[in-house]
């Protein structure tokens, strides 16, 4: 899950829902109570309003004190300033101060959604205190002032937070869910587009020159990338031509002079005297001929495969005879490894005679070359509805390290590396997996290996049928 883009984007997504809980409660915290304290106050002054709007200087101070319903919890007489703008206040140093500072003509500031000319409010600092004091007009512009502490609306403005704060606490599983389905949806949307390009690049082939993406299909912001895996493909292409044509005309001027050369030592080994060393210098030069002859023709082949003109000649194989024959034949050079047929029935393969002869015989030189003394061959085979399915398994002592999918690269040897840490020597071109799969392929089927077991290691290989 580390490398999960999907993980990614539902970690992105919680961190920000988190992000933006955290700030936004700082923010309501820092910010909410001045706006809170506006509306607490419009609030209150629509409530008391009414009960104020019908006196006049004639109504009596404590009268009216006690018969108004204050709407905030908490509200407490001693906690209420309620006098008259014109009436003589008590003699004690707070109503002084009060009568001070109502004097100074401070602004009166407007309430909204309110009637300016009956209900205006402003703060004033008594004794260390905040005090909201609300100034109210009744008939005959009679004024009375109605102070609260600005405490109160404080405690109130943190009794509607908790209440909020509960709210969400509820609220969060749905955050929460919302979050997935985000995450989901996100994923989506975003990887589709993706998805539906990397589509296209695994449908792309070496050999399909024209080939190309058209970057109006496609979201504008993929047209750089489009671009630029267009002209890799391109560069790539242009370099397997060229040594896929490299390939083909070295194997084709290399075969004519090697044949010749071949004719001639044969010539020569054959007028030699029998046993001389003459005659056994030329059969090792003659050896290496032959070697190169091989190379040759493996190479000319696998051009001829890359350039899909690989030419079958489709006949009816009896299975059974012809891995009976080779296995004969196997055996008394290499008494040494026990050969086995693991089939009854009689199986028959429609492939190219000569190609299909070589694809076997390249498995079974490998099975012998990397296997063990003493050793073991064994060929299974079986038919399905589709294809016909055969397996070549051979014990070996070479190392595990290396024998994956790259055996049948061109010209990959795999470090000959035996279990005990031993290296071994052993001669070939790091051709004959590559034509084999070539081979298979051309008849429109496929070559595996199969993860190594123990000391055995087994090569599948299925035929369709017809």
């Amino acid at each position: 899950m580390k490398n999960s883009l999907n993980l990614r984007i539902f970690l992105s997504a919680i961190v920000c829902v988190l992000a933006f809980i955290v700030a936004s409660r700082i923010v309501v915290r820092l910010l909410a109570y001045e706006p809170m304290l506006t509306y607490l106050s419009e609030v209150f002054a629509r409530q008391i309003e009414p009960q104020l709007h019908e006196f006049d200087e004639s109504t009596d101070i404590n009268q009216l004190k006690s018969k108004l319903i204050y709407p905030l919890d908490g509200v407490g007489p001693n906690q209420v300033l309620l006098f008259r703008a014109q009436e003589s206040l008590p003699k004690d140093a707070f109503w002084a101060e009060v009568e001070t500072k109502i004097s100074l003509n401070l602004p009166w500031h407007e309430l909204a959604h309110q009637n300016a000319k009956t209900v205006q409010v402003m703060d004033l600092d008594l004794e260390g205190e905040t005090w909201r004091i609300f100034r109210f007009i009744g008939r005959s512009d009679s004024v009375i002032h109605l102070g609260l502490r600005k405490s109160m609306f404080l405690n109130v403005n943190l009794d509607i937070l908790n209440v909020r704060n509960a709210v969400s606490l509820r609220v969060y599983l749905v955050v929460f869910l919302f979050v997935i389905l985000f995450t989901a949806f996100m994923s989506y949307a975003c990887l589709k587009p993706l998805k539906d390009l990397q589509a296209r690049f695994s449908t792309f082939e070496i050999n399909r020159p024209y080939q190309k993406i058209a970057t109006k299909d496609y979201y504008s912001e993929f047209a750089f990338f489009i671009k630029y895996f267009d002209d890799l493909i391109q560069n790539l292409r242009q370099s397997y031509e060229q040594a896929a044509r490299f390939s083909s005309d070295a194997a084709h001027e290399l075969r004519t002079p090697l044949t010749i050369m071949r004719g001639h030592l044969q010539a020569l080994i054959n007028s030699s005297k029998d046993g001389s060393k003459d005659q056994l210098e030329l059969s090792l030069i003659m050896d290496e001929v032959e070697r190169l002859i091989s190379v040759s023709n493996k190479l000319l082949l696998l051009s001829q495969a890359d350039a899909g003109c690989m030419v079958l000649s489709k006949t009816k194989i009896n299975l059974n005879d012809m891995m009976g024959q080779m296995f004969d034949d196997f055996q008394m050079f290499h008494p040494e490894i026990d050969f086995e047929r693991d089939f009854n029935e009689t199986l028959f393969v429609h492939a190219d005679a000569d190609l299909f002869l070589q694809l076997m015989m390249n498995l079974m030189n490998n099975a012998v070359k990397y296997n063990t003394t003493p050793g073991q061959v064994l060929f299974s085979a079986r038919a399905t509805a589709q294809a016909l399915v055969f397996s070549l398994t051979n014990t070996t002592d070479l190392s595990a390290t290396g024998l994956d999918e790259r055996i049948f690269e061109r010209f990959y040897r795999h470090r000959v590396k035996t279990i005990q840490g031993h290296d071994s020597a052993v001669a070939g071109s790091g051709l004959g997996l590559s034509l084999c799969r070539e081979i298979v392929r051309a008849h429109h089927g496929e070559l595996v290996l199969i993860p190594r077991h123990g000391n055995m290691i087994t090569f599948q290989c299925t035929f369709p049928l017809g």
